[in-house]
């Protein structure tokens, strides 16, 4: 079978339902072969008859204290193996000791602690020097690192498959998040097999990061009507979305009104894209959470200015009559009512032309990438940046971007990192730490930047009290980095080892992910 790669489209006045997921098909050679960390004698068998039940545990194999595969019965189910595997991996404590822990709950780092783990949660935090490690802890060095809350990415896109053992595109897109320490993915506009795969995630039948997913984006070509609305909202919430996307796209306002009602009967948070007929505050008097910093800069020109529909912004007479007033005065308003932003900086920089193609394609993450998606990504960029625009006009749309993000950043407008991935050149897992890297390019403070990828996603989804932060009885979703993030935010990409729900996947372990995944 040829492997299915999904990508999403960037345009809401050309993205369809049938164009929701564009399907590109690669050449399986060099892909299909088991991976992820499996026991030595494992990783020499290729043959086909190596299935479902060996791949589903192989991650939970990852650290080393997990018991061997072929120590569990045959006849327990596999879920429950695994779920067994990791239990008694989790339940041994492990300490992180002599670390520079970035707590997230102040600036100032917490040097030469001692952080402990056991049963998923964080059970204490002190100063090496007076925090006792129990007997029977596992130890790691991390003299010289930096411990911090795992990572999120608040704008990503679930390839279709099942997961089932890393041999397909969601299991490899699952696995490359572990390797660069992201823990959570809010996945918008997943497939149908992402139910399924967030279910896998939630009983432990393999490790991966936590999972919130929506359902089909609810849009003015996948339900037209106020009536079509609702039924795919219920279908949504059915099939256990944790979130509602729209792309918009309704020329009248009643599907749309529709939409934000039966979200809230649902009890689901409405996100997504604004439909330029209903303008920014129609969606911020809806509660709608703003991806892309949609229908912003519509809201900021000045009185009487045209400004074109759609996501690019390249018009120099609109561009020109947005003011710094204006953009602090709705920053203010965005604060007061915490209205969620999702930028994805990174991905829009590209579209601006501020990066050439051929250097993108030098990017060491394409080595994880299919051949077929990165010529498609190619194809579609150029085209892109082929598109009319005046002088200077994309220029001074992305300097604009960067002036409103960071003025909603100063004024205290919670902001989310979100890279939109796996789409042009934009690949699953290193997007999130570009768009780490375009926020403080765009003036954020590195702190700022990680912010939005750690205790405001924490915020956002009601969870503060148990994930974002380094802090005892906290969630055990820990990235360690071997440099200081703070000094240079491009350090996040330096990880050591990551830890989720509690299970550590260590140097070892994460070296041997990466040379599957590559391979």
């Amino acid at each position: 079978m040829p492997l299915v790669v999904l990508q999403g489209d960037l345009s809401t006045r050309n993205c369809r339902e049938k164009d929701e997921w564009r399907i590109v098909t690669a050449s399986p050679q060099g892909l299909t072969r088991p991976f992820g960390v499996l026991p030595s004698a494992l990783l020499s068998m290729r043959s086909s008859a190596f299935r479902a039940p060996f791949l589903l545990a192989a991650l939970a194999a990852l650290p080393l204290r997990v018991a061997p595969l072929a120590a569990q019965p045959v006849a327990q189910p596999v879920a429950q193996q695994v779920a067994q595997q990791v239990a008694q991996q989790v339940a041994q404590p492990i300490a992180f000791v002599g670390a520079t822990v970035l707590p997230m709950d102040r600036t100032a780092p917490l040097r030469d602690h001692t952080v402990i783990v056991q049963d998923g949660k964080i059970v204490a935090v002190g100063p090496r020097a007076s925090t006792k490690v129990p007997a029977n802890a596992t130890q790691v060095d991390a003299r010289g690192k930096f411990l911090m809350p795992g990572l999120v990415d608040m704008h990503a896109h679930l390839v279709q498959g099942p997961a089932d053992g890393f041999t397909d595109g969601a299991g490899r897109q699952l696995a490359t998040y572990l390797t660069l320490g992201i823990t959570s993915v809010r996945a918008l506009a997943a497939p149908p097999s992402g139910f399924a795969v967030k279910q896998k995630v939630a009983s432990g039948a393999i490790v991966a990061p936590r999972l919130w997913v929506t359902g089909q984006s609810i849009n003015g070509q996948s339900a037209p009507t106020a009536e079509a609305v609702v039924k795919l909202v219920e279908t949504n919430a059915k099939n256990g979305a944790d979130h509602i996307k729209t792309h918009g796209m309704w020329k009248e306002r009643a599907p749309y009104d529709s939409l934000v009602a039966a979200s809230k009967r649902a009890g689901l948070p409405l996100a997504g894209h604004v439909t330029p007929e209903f303008g920014l505050a129609a969606a911020v008097n809806a509660g709608q959470q703003i991806e892309h910093l949609d229908g912003v800069i519509a809201a900021l020109a000045a009185p009487g200015v045209a400004v074109p529909p759609g996501q690019f912004v390249f018009d120099l007479a609109a561009l020109a009559s947005v003011d710094s007033v204006r953009v602090d005065s709705l920053a203010r308003d965005h604060a007061r009512r915490r209205v969620y932003h999702g930028p994805t900086l990174a991905l829009f920089r590209l579209v601006g032309g501020g990066i050439s193609v051929d250097s993108l394609l030098t990017r060491p993450d394409l080595a994880y990438t299919p051949q077929a998606a990165v010529n498609q990504w190619t194809l579609q960029l150029r085209n892109l940046l082929q598109q009319p625009a005046p002088d200077g006009g994309r220029a001074q749309y992305m300097a604009l971007r960067d002036l409103i993000v960071r003025r909603f950043a100063a004024a205290g407008v919670p902001m989310l990192a979100g890279s939109d991935s796996p789409q042009l050149f934009m690949t699953a897992g290193f997007g999130l730490h570009r768009e780490l890297e375009a926020m403080v390019q765009a003036g954020l403070t590195p702190y700022q930047a990680l912010l939005t990828a750690t205790r405001t996603p924490a915020e956002y989804f009601g969870r503060a009290a148990q994930s974002g932060f380094i802090k005892t009885g906290y969630d055990a979703d820990i990235v360690l980095l071997d440099a200081d993030p703070m000094s240079d935010i491009r350090n996040t990409m330096k990880v050591n080892g990551t830890m989720v729900r509690g299970t550590w996947i260590g140097p070892e372990q994460r070296t041997e992910m990466i040379g599957k995944l590559k391979g």
